[in-house]
């Protein structure tokens, strides 16, 4: 900022001195503020002594020709504890006099507002004009906020969770169009970002946070608080960085049918080792209580197929958890609930956890979790208490052996612990 001081002392006139915004400068002065002084070179004896002590900061290169001028009637300009005469402080890429302009001051040079922006203002990457406020930055280039759209449908993406493909943001919507692996079964593109839920999603995302726009003498702030309320989210699934599980777990999927065998039903869904392939799963199939009656969904670790005459499951048992026909609406809560106890590892005791399945019928329901070997008398216990204080039951529950369940069935199958 300049200020303009003018001074009168014509002595041979005998005028009486003025100044004009002494007090502000004085103020400015007195709390360091950075201001510069644009004064008149005075005649007569009082201002004398003042005039002897000036000497352009050209030097040889004053634009008068003479440092040492003083001319009275002249200005001069004080900044920073230099001098100048009014046409010689100019910018130094136009070589305008600033005068009572503002301007910006970098590196010993002076710039007037329009060179300063032209030099070193932030471009959008996109349609190379200045940001002055409220632009966002994604991989380390500024964007205007209207410019950062998707490549395909062109969507605004501040504020939106989005992806890329080639350096090239898209949306949600668009890249899983484009590019995504699709469902054999449904057909809808599988999509990894889309698929994550709290508390995961904030591990791997990374922010495009609105950019201030700053000239170092002066800022262009208006809108700060508000763009950094509405920051963008960016993920990108050539970069994530997964959450690997203790062990890698698979799905099985069995449906009635009369014309096969019991085995022949069991399908392999797929194996999953992190938390995000896990959610990009369970957001993309079907939950219990939308499959058909009679079918089942299993999930235990790899290698060990869900049959009591698997090496791994054949001397154990299962903690049953029944589910009337009137609460079928809690089936899909109790599911989730067991299979994060699972993949989270909540039981102490979880190298003797085989896997879990949720049994769909028409009385009601049952889901269960199965583990090594029944004879571990403590860890079998353990197992029970934590599974249902994290289902929150009220109801009993119960401990069946696999030998048993294999020659008997229903309720005639006798449980060896009730919690």
């Amino acid at each position: 900022m300049a200020t303009d001081i003018l001074s009168t002392d014509f002595d041979r006139l005998r005028l009486k001195t003025k100044t004009v915004g002494a007090d502000r400068i004085k103020r400015a002065k007195d709390n360091n503020e950075d201001i510069a002084v644009l004064s008149m070179f005075l005649p007569g004896a009082t201002a004398a002594k003042e005039n002897a002590t000036f000497r352009c900061h050209l030097g040889i290169e004053c634009r008068l020709g003479d440092c040492r001028d003083k001319t009275p009637g002249t200005k001069k300009m004080e900044y920073k504890t230099r001098q100048w005469h009014e046409k010689c402080f100019c910018c130094c890429v136009c070589k305008t006099a600033i005068g009572t302009k503002s301007f910006i001051p970098r590196e010993q040079e002076i710039y007037c507002a329009g060179c300063y922006e032209e030099k070193y203002a932030t471009r959008c990457i996109k349609c190379k004009k200045i940001i002055t406020s409220g632009g966002v930055t994604y991989k380390n280039e500024p964007w205007h906020r209207e410019c950062f759209t998707c490549t395909h449908c062109q969507v605004s993406l501040a504020g939106q969770r989005f992806t890329s493909r080639d350096e090239k943001p898209y949306c949600a919507e668009c890249f899983g169009e484009l590019f995504a692996k699709r469902c054999t079964a449904c057909v809808k593109p599988i999509t990894d970002y889309a698929a994550v839920r709290p508390p995961y999603e904030d591990t791997y995302q990374e922010y495009a946070y609105p950019y201030e726009h700053d000239h170092n003498y002066y800022k262009q702030t208006e809108n700060t608080e508000q763009n950094h309320a509405d920051q963008g989210v960016v993920v990108d699934p050539e970069c994530l960085i997964k959450h690997p599980l203790q062990s890698t777990w698979t799905l099985w999927y069995q449906e009635p049918d009369r014309s096969k065998s019991w085995e022949d039903t069991l399908n392999e869904v797929t194996s999953f080792s992190t938390v995000e392939d896990f959610w990009s799963l369970y957001n993309h199939i079907k939950s219990p209580a939308d499959i058909k009656v009679g079918s089942d969904y299993s999930l235990f670790k790899k290698d060990i197929r869900p049959m009591w005459e698997d090496e791994g499951n054949k001397r154990g048992g299962r903690w049953m958890v029944n589910v009337p026909r009137s609460q079928r609406q809690e089936l899909d809560k109790y599911w989730l609930d067991t299979i994060l106890c699972l993949i989270g590892e909540a039981f102490e005791s979880s190298d003797d956890i085989c896997g879990a399945v949720v049994n769909v019928r028409p009385k009601g329901d049952k889901i269960a979790i199965w583990t090594s070997n029944f004879q571990n008398r403590e860890a079998v216990l353990n197992i029970g208490r934590i599974y249902k204080e994290r289902l929150g039951l009220n109801a009993p529950l119960t401990y069946h052996l696999h030998k048993d369940t294999m020659v008997k069935s229903g309720s005639s199958v006798k449980a060896v612990f009730t919690l």
